[in-house]
């Protein structure tokens, strides 16, 4: 008996696998292809638009071959950033939406002027289209919905990835000391070396030679080409914080050229700014800190203050 319904059981499901077979190969059954999410070409897009439903929002635009943040004091913006998201937008493809109706547009928060997000594309002043970006139903998965239709998608992109407010997207190398750094005159320090590149030939101004040590010098000196600020400082609080002397005034020179540096502190903050720019910034204090509490004493050798800046 159990073998008869074993056999019966097989012969069954062999039906059903004919039937789903001439089913799917039935003329006029609907093979749903992938589409892209964005139908624009991304490339002709020069300003990218972000607005979120607590009020953020920034503005992106390209000004030759980069992109700046308009409502940031035209500050560079990370480049490989906007770079990065462009991309992903244009590598998401969909086939069959979720829900396709007004009702599930409100519930799933991706309707116009309810949306979380709105990511507006601009060629010039004309607006292209608009994606409208809403609940997440897993991680780095978010509903969206392209402007014009009624088509919900689930797509792979997490909100963070569109940040509406501009400090996410500023460049914060943007006050690197470019080049090979040749001297540095930073308060009462200053330093040099030959221009060899060697980072063991520097040399402490008022100490010998065999005094020093290079190495926690090169330390020093090397925190230039690694500044990263935290945010943009707005305009009206600029006067405030600059017209106190600077913590420590800086000159370096390079093999690039030229530069002046003035650290500032208030209200028990850091803050720095390169002379020939308007533009202030506030630098965390494990950035600042190695560079204005500079003292001689600390590159000296056979001392217990002979330590790398922390």
């Amino acid at each position: 008996m159990n073998k008869a319904i074993k056999v019966l059981a097989g012969l069954l499901v062999a039906q059903l696998l004919v039937i789903l077979a001439l089913q799917t190969n039935k003329p006029g059954t609907t093979q749903v292809a992938a589409q892209p999410l964005i139908s624009v070409n991304l490339n002709t897009v020069d300003t990218l638009r972000i607005d979120d439903s607590d009020g953020g929002q920034v503005t992106l635009r390209k000004e030759g071959d980069r992109w700046q943040i308009t409502n940031y004091g035209n500050q560079p913006a990370d480049q490989n950033k906007v770079a990065e998201l462009l991309q992903k937008l244009s590598d998401i493809e969909v086939r069959w939406p979720v829900a396709s109706s007004a009702a599930a547009a409100e519930r799933f928060e991706v309707a116009e002027g309810s949306a979380q997000k709105t990511l507006t594309f601009q060629t010039g002043d004309r607006v292209i289209d608009s994606l409208f970006m809403g609940t997440s139903p897993s991680y780095r998965r978010i509903h969206v919905r392209a402007n014009g239709s009624d088509d919900i998608y689930q797509v792979e992109l997490a909100q963070h990835d569109i940040p509406a407010n501009p400090e996410s997207w500023m460049d914060k190398t943007v006050l690197e000391f470019e080049g090979d750094i040749l001297s540095v005159n930073a308060g009462d320090i200053a330093v040099s070396r030959d221009t060899n590149g060697d980072e063991t030939s520097w040399k402490l101004a008022g100490s010998a030679t065999d005094s020093t040590d290079p190495t926690l010098i090169n330390t020093w000196v090397k925190r230039f080409n690694s500044l990263v600020v935290s945010a943009l400082v707005p305009a009206q609080e600029v006067e405030p914080i600059i017209v106190q002397n600077p913590a420590l005034t800086a000159h370096l020179s390079s093999d690039k050229g030229d530069a002046d540096y003035a650290f500032y502190t208030a209200n028990e903050k850091y803050y720095v700014k390169r002379f020939g720019s308007s533009a202030l910034y506030e630098i965390a204090s494990y950035q600042a800190k190695p560079i204005v509490e500079i003292e001689a004493k600390k590159f000296m050798l056979n001392t217990s203050d002979a330590e790398p800046p922390q």
